[in-house]
């Protein structure tokens, strides 16, 4: 399977120093306003942190406190309407 154009400048763009990065695209990309903006799309998604969430679950705190107040049992439960 051959890369395709945009897979190949992604890869060689990961090889520069970001600061270098946008001259190489510009040079490479040569007008291609398309293939430069999913370009730096991919570059930015590649730069953000592995997971998905800012905060860690175990450091988040709860938005919302769910108190159940008791209720008796529903008599109806189990019963069938009708004959």
């Amino acid at each position: 399977m051959n890369p395709t154009r945009e897979e190949v400048l992604f890869a060689l763009a990961l090889e520069k120093p970001a600061e270098e990065r946008a001259a190489f695209l510009d040079l490479m990309c040569e007008g291609d306003t398309a293939l430069r903006a999913r370009l730096d799309a991919l570059l930015a998604a590649h730069e953000q942190p592995e997971t998905l969430l800012a905060t860690p679950p175990e450091k988040a705190r709860p938005t919302i406190k769910l108190a159940f107040a008791e209720e008796p049992p529903d008599e109806a439960v189990g019963h069938t309407p009708g004959r």
